[in-house]
């Protein structure tokens, strides 16, 4: 199996004293692979559990090789600096719902551009930012991307670790190509609670990086069922025949009825 080598460097910043603080921040909060920021609930789950003495013991999330292997993938990067955000929902018009920040003084006085704010204009009428702040956090990290031809990198919430305040944009970086802009490693928040002080903590697992590389794939569903004419419509009309079951309705069984695929289609 070929092995792709991929390197990043923290040497961000235009004036002399922005490349020597981001470098000491990179090299205090490297970068590192994934497996040695394993969060401690797992560590601390039993592999089993009982709902009662006398049920028989069931599988946590120990056993879920989902769970296990995405914890496991690509690489942290973990918060360079300690930050303070605070979204202000004043209750007007979007333009004027933004965001405050508080930052160490080193951090203000030395890099010029820490954070930047992306405007909700910019994707307006995108579904994620009807929940949260409208105007995105553009975290300039102290990193610089390095990858072998047809790598790419996926950016994304470590989602093992990072809880409810705010959520990572995801996103697919095509590192290889020739364009500083593809070389910055930066990172898009969306702070979820308003009115509330929200605080990223030095060293705390920020974003995954996971590298893949690129390939032709060739696609088939494998769906072997051929219908035709009133027998195909009712199959395409079943998602629109699905509803919530309400378990303490009278007609509950007929409503889980509906939700069924016809067995005369053997689907």
């Amino acid at each position: 199996m070929k092995t792709h080598k991929l390197e990043f460097y923290p040497n961000r910043g235009t004036s002399t004293e922005e490349k020597n603080l981001y470098k000491l921040l990179g090299q205090a909060w490297p970068i590192r692979p994934a497996v040695d920021f394993k969060p401690s609930w797992h560590t601390n789950l039993n592999k089993t559990y009982q709902h009662d003495p006398e049920s028989m013991p069931q599988a946590t999330a120990k056993a879920c090789p989902g769970i296990f292997d995405h914890m496991r993938a690509g690489y942290i990067l973990p918060m360079w600096t300690d930050m303070c955000f605070r979204f202000h929902d004043d209750g007007r018009s979007e333009s004027n719902r933004g965001w405050d920040s508080m930052l160490p003084d080193i951090i203000n006085n030395t890099i010029s551009k820490p954070v930047e704010m992306h405007d909700y204009q910019q994707v307006e009428g995108v579904p994620f930012l009807e929940d949260g702040c409208p105007n995105l956090i553009k975290l300039n990290t102290p990193w610089y991307a390095n990858v072998p031809k047809g790598v790419s990198l996926f950016y994304t919430t470590p989602f093992y670790h990072i809880n409810s305040d705010f959520t990572v944009v995801p996103g697919i970086i095509d590192v290889d190509i020739d364009h500083l802009p593809n070389k910055e490693v930066n990172c898009f928040i969306k702070l979820n609670k308003p009115n509330v002080t929200i605080k990223l903590k030095q060293g705390q697992p920020l974003m995954q990086i996971i590298p893949f590389v690129r390939a032709d794939y060739e696609f088939e569903n494998n769906v072997s069922i051929e219908l035709e004419g009133e027998q195909a419509l009712d199959i395409m009309n079943i998602k629109h025949r699905t509803e919530i079951t309400d378990a303490f309705a009278d007609d509950h069984v007929k409503k889980l009825q509906q939700n069924r695929i016809p067995k005369k289609y053997n689907v």
